[in-house]
C-alpha cells in the first residue's frame, strides 16, 4: 500500500503546485543574490523566506498547506516506533503551544502600547494555563508538560506587566 501511497502523492497537484511555490522563492534568492554579487549560484535548499509567504493566492496557501500536512503525516507514520521521534514530537508541539502568547508580547514591545488588546482574554489565558499547569504537576506529567505550562505561565504574567507599564498615564479598560 505505502510505494502505491507514495506514488500518488508524488503526483499530486497540490504537492506540484506547493513546490512551484518554492521554487519561485529559490529563484527569488537566487535572483537577489545575481544582483548583489554578480553572480549566480543555485543551492538546492536557499530558500528566501521574505518572499515565502507572500502567496499569490489563498488557495495556493491552502494546497501547500494541506500537502505540507500529508507529508508530516506520512512522515510520522513511517516514524510512529521510533520512541525518539514521538517525545521530540510531542516535545515541539508542546513548545509551539507554550509560544502562542508571544507574537502578541513581542507586538506590545515593538509598539509600546497594548492598544486593541483584550486584557480579559488574557487574564483567561492566564486562568487556563495556571490550571493546566496545576494539573500537570499534581498529577505528575512528564516534565515537558509543565514546563511548557510555566512557559506559558510567563508569557502570560509579561503581557499582565505591559498592560501595567504601558497604560500608566490613563485607565486600564478591561474588555
Amino acid at each position: 500500500i505505502l510505494p502505491r501511497f507514495t506514488l500518488f502523492l508524488s503526483g499530486s497537484p497540490v504537492l506540484h503546485l506547493s513546490s512551484d511555490h518554492l521554487t519561485f522563492a529559490c529563484k527569488q534568492a537566487d535572483a537577489e543574490r545575481t544582483l548583489t554579487h554578480g553572480f549566480s549560484v543555485f543551492f538546492p535548499l536557499d530558500l528566501n523566506f521574505q518572499y515565502f509567504w507572500k502567496w499569490s493566492a489563498f488557495e495556493d496557501y491552502l494546497l501547500f498547506c494541506f500537502g505540507f500536512t500529508v507529508l508530516c503525516a506520512v512522515v510520522t507514520l513511517l516514524l510512529l516506533d521510533s520512541a525518539v521521534f514521538v517525545e521530540t514530537l510531542g516535545s515541539l508541539a508542546l513548545m509551539f503551544e507554550a509560544m502562542l502568547g508571544l507574537p502578541q508580547l513581542l507586538q506590545n514591545f515593538d509598539n509600546r502600547s497594548t492598544k486593541g488588546m483584550s486584557v480579559k482574554m488574557v487574564l483567561l489565558w492566564t486562568a487556563g494555563d495556571v490550571f493546566k499547569t496545576t494539573y500537570f504537576v499534581m498529577n505528575e506529567s512528564p516534565a515537558q508538560f509543565w514546563v511548557c505550562g510555566s512557559v506559558q505561565i510567563m508569557i502570560d504574567v509579561f503581557i499582565l506587566l505591559q498592560v501595567l507599564l504601558y497604560n500608566q498615564d490613563s485607565r486600564v479598560k478591561l474588555g
